[in-house]
């Protein structure tokens, strides 16, 4: 039987394993002590009860994360209805508006709220409509910065509607999102909703007790335990294979999966290729800091217009801050004592310290143009092996290449890889 290594314990990592593990002998390294990437949940106690929920991957949908849902079925994990459901504020303004509030028709909007809302109402419905048409035009390969400009879209729509949809989609701070590629931008709110993660036009569901339950379920199901605390240092190349190298010694496998963001790959492999420079190169990363908290200064003041997903602005100091925080609480469809929040770049709102239950750092993508440029070549990686790249940065191949980013794009990307190592 060949050996396989592979690199990272994420979405993309653990179910190769768990398909190959029939066809291979197969070591998987983890250089933290926690097995998962970005499904990640936090268990609370509240009395004698543990309240768990999310604080990275939190929602899918059957109609776009078909492979996804179809792992979890395999591996016997079961999932939940969640209704989604969205909430803008604004901390200076006062504006405020929701998901109910974009079901209403042209009339009882213009009847019920002020000029601001029905700006931003008639330029959202403006923007979906017509972004789309420019979609399939192929008018929409540039920057969002430059697509909302040369479209005529006012600052209003852009800072109170476009860059909290972004910012917490793909948990990215404003300033990066208008470097994003609009078609990348539009095609998530084409194919998902346009109300985004609180959308209501697709049915969301979460893991029942959280994305870790999947997690623990697929380490149970492997033949091998997977090699936690242990950093792969390098992957190398030779006429045998490859030679993996970590902080505790080195080992000779057939081939090599690394299943890590992008550039931690490119930075595992001895001597890239050209293409695997070019390609992997093309990827930026930045820091995302994640608040699990109890503290409700960080919502607006009415409860009742609290929703699932909660995008805010405040301005401080000159500067605008956007944030996302979702209320765990409806999320997860659970009742306790005290309201659960999970706030992604927290901004300088002084949360009360003895209600910070714990600061969570997580890496994401800072998608450009140049990012769209490399998915045109990025399925080439996998072609020769004996090293295969996969993640949530490879777009689903009979999706298009705005289709990345996700779950499903991680785990997509490893089916690929387990559908061409299991004919070889």
């Amino acid at each position: 039987m060949e050996r396989l290594a592979i690199i990272g314990s994420g979405i993309s990592g653990t179910p190769a394993a768990y398909y190959l593990q029939d066809r291979y002998e197969i070591d998987i390294f983890e250089k933290s002590d926690r097995v998962g990437g970005h499904a990640h949940t936090l268990d609370v106690a509240e009395g004698d009860r543990l309240l768990s929920f999310d604080t990275a991957f939190v929602v899918c949908n059957r109609p776009n994360y078909p492979n996804l849902f179809k792992f979890f079925e395999d591996i016997g994990v079961s999932t939940q209805r969640h209704l989604g459901g969205f909430n803008f504020y604004n901390l200076n303004s006062g504006l405020q508006f929701n998901s109910e509030d974009f079901g209403l028709d042209p009339a009882a909007v213009e009847a019920r709220y002020d000029a601001d809302f029905v700006e931003i109402y008639h330029e959202a419905n403006r923007f979906f409509t017509q972004s789309r048409k420019d979609f399939w035009a192929g008018k929409t390969r540039v920057p969002l910065q430059d697509y909302l400009d040369q479209n005529g879209y006012s600052q209003s729509f852009r800072d109170n509607f476009v860059v909290l949809m972004g910012s917490a989609v793909w948990s990215i701070p404003a300033e990066s999102l208008m470097e994003f590629p609009a078609s990348t931008f539009i095609s998530f709110f084409m194919t998902h909703d346009k109300g985004g993660l609180g959308g209501r036009s697709v049915e969301w569901e979460t893991v029942k007790g959280g994305s870790s339950r999947y997690v623990e379920r697929v380490k149970s199901l492997l033949k091998r335990p997977i090699r936690t605390q242990e950093a792969v240092l390098s992957v190398r190349r030779d006429r045998d294979g490859v030679l993996v190298k970590t902080d505790k010694g080195e080992a000779r496998y057939d081939k090599a999966m690394i299943a890590t963001h992008a550039d931690q790959a490119l930075a595992l492999v001895a001597e890239p290729t050209e293409l695997e420079q070019s390609v992997l190169g093309r990827f930026q990363y930045h820091r995302t800091d994640v608040t699990v908290h109890t503290d409700p200064v960080i919502l607006n003041v009415d409860k009742s217009k609290w929703q699932s997903w909660n995008y805010g602005q405040v301005e401080k100091a000159g500067k605008v801050h956007t944030f996302v925080t979702y209320y765990a609480n409806k999320v997860h469809n659970f009742e306790a004592e005290k309201d659960y929040f999970v706030s992604l770049d927290t901004p300088p709102l002084d949360l009360d310290p003895q209600q910070v239950i714990k600061v969570i750092r997580y890496r994401h993508p800072a998608y450009d143009m140049g990012t769209l440029e490399a998915q045109k070549q990025i399925h080439q990686l996998n072609e020769t092996g004996p090293i295969y790249f996969s993640g949530t940065y490879f777009h689903v191949k009979n999706r298009g290449i705005d289709s990345y980013g996700f779950h499903e794009s991680g785990i997509s990307s490893a089916l690929a890889i387990v559908n061409q190592l299991s004919k070889n």
